[in-house]
């Protein structure tokens, strides 16, 4: 956590997926169902 916090270490690109917290179940559907096609889910609010 401290690399990303001191801005060493950039977790941006991890991020696969981004949906308004209108399409969430759409969100937890996709990591359940295609875990392979996701590496992490941001839920905007």
């Amino acid at each position: 956590m401290g690399l990303a916090a001191d801005g060493s270490l950039d977790l941006l690109p991890l991020i696969t997926q981004r949906a308004p917290y209108q399409e969430a179940g759409n969100l937890f559907a996709l990591l359940d169902q295609r875990p392979h096609e996701a590496i992490q889910a941001v839920i905007a609010f």
